[in-house]
């Protein structure tokens, strides 16, 4: 669950809570009940160093890496030590973005697969979809030919069922007459 309190109150609710405060320029020493301090990164010699320093607040999820930076400050902080703080930072973003390129770069021909499969996919599913919609088409087609023909079907045995009645009526009308005339 994520606090909805920002990095910089808590920090600042930190320096009230059990943190003594030492002269102009003296980093703050934790008092009782204080979180524990917490040694900021010594300054690496390359990148790569710099990367591999980096607190585990940065690769643990759910944490809060700029809480972390706050906390590791001097109390009496001053623009050199943002500066510094800032820089340091900046090689570590290089650091991950050259790796980052590296990986992409590396990876490249099988992103390019990758692009090209979904391009086919998609065209694939452009041609599924045309097939689909003349196919409906067709069958829409289809069921109003079969209706028709269904019509034509029950009128035409209607009318085979009517001349069949109509030629019993016929003979029995013969039958009648000849009836009549042996009478």
């Amino acid at each position: 669950m994520k606090s909805s309190i920002s990095p910089t109150k808590a920090f600042l609710g930190r320096l009230g809570r059990g943190w003594r405060i030492g002269g102009p320029g003296t980093p703050p020493e934790p008092g009782p009940g204080s979180p524990p301090a917490q040694d900021s990164p010594p300054p690496a010699a390359g990148k790569s160093a710099s990367l591999e320093a980096l607190s585990p607040a940065y690769q643990t999820e759910g944490s809060d890496p700029l809480d972390e930076e706050l906390c590791a400050l001097p109390l009496a902080f001053g623009p050199a030590d943002l500066e510094t703080l800032a820089e340091a930072r900046t090689g570590v973003l290089e650091a991950v973005s050259e790796k980052l390129s590296a990986h992409v770069l590396a990876n490249y021909d099988r992103f390019v697969g990758g692009v090209e499969g979904v391009t086919r996919v998609e065209v694939d599913v452009q041609a599924a979809y045309s097939a689909a919609r003349m196919a409906r088409e067709r069958l829409a087609l289809a069921l109003a030919a079969l209706g028709a023909t269904i019509r034509i079907a029950e009128d035409t045995r209607r009318k085979g069922s009517l001349a069949a009645l109509l030629q019993t009526a016929g003979r029995l009308q013969q039958v009648a007459g000849l009836l009549a005339a042996v009478r």
